[in-house]
């Protein structure tokens, strides 16, 4: 298995999520998905936690996710995510694709697996007993931490997966600036 290090603080994450597509796609203010107003896949907000290393990130029921002690973004119930001040960040289309700012693909998320942008292969899986479990491209596994709470339905277990996810693309983006190795972030990890 691997070494788990934690992440970016998490009261950056939410602005760094927003700050890293205005980069990526130079926009100065981004507008929300298209069918922000209609909403999109309807989730339950379980109180979960996330052990991942040095790190937890906790599912609250009113949708505020924490990494440590720091809110870094909130979730409701029809899919879609904010930053702490409440600005769009994205939104969980009912068919699982993940939708950002300015419409930006953000990958697949479902009640089992998320799949990166531009990918079809998961990256990582949430299994029965809440083991987060990660693959690299070439398929080989890794720990990833262990959800407690996401369990109690499908479209819980979907929330946490969300929130895996959006960590995870988050830890990639950092990556990627940092020109560092290969790694995974979910949650508040990356898996080197």
């Amino acid at each position: 298995m691997s070494r788990i290090r934690p992440l970016l603080p998490s009261a950056l994450l939410g602005a760094s999520l927003l700050g890293a597509a205005s980069l990526v796609y130079g926009c100065s203010s981004p507008l929300p998905p298209s069918r922000w107003g209609v909403g999109g896949a309807a989730l339950s907000l379980p109180w979960a936690r996330w052990d991942a290393g040095d790190s937890s990130i906790e599912l609250r029921p009113d949708g505020q996710v924490w990494i440590d002690d720091d809110v870094a973004f909130v979730i409701d119930g029809a899919g879609r995510v904010y930053d702490p001040d409440l600005a769009p960040l994205a939104m969980l289309e009912p068919d699982g694709r993940l939708v950002g700012t300015d419409d930006r693909d953000l990958g697949v998320v479902g009640s089992m697996h998320a799949s990166p942008p531009g990918r079809r292969e998961a990256w990582f899986s949430l299994l029965p007993d809440g083991t987060v479990l990660r693959y690299d491209e070439e398929g080989d596994r890794y720990a990833g931490g262990l959800w407690q709470g996401c369990q109690v339905s499908p479209s819980a277990a979907q929330a946490c997966v969300l929130v895996t996810h959006l960590v995870t693309i988050e830890a990639e983006a950092r990556r990627r600036r940092s020109g560092s190795g290969f790694g995974f972030g979910i949650g508040v990890m990356i898996i080197r």
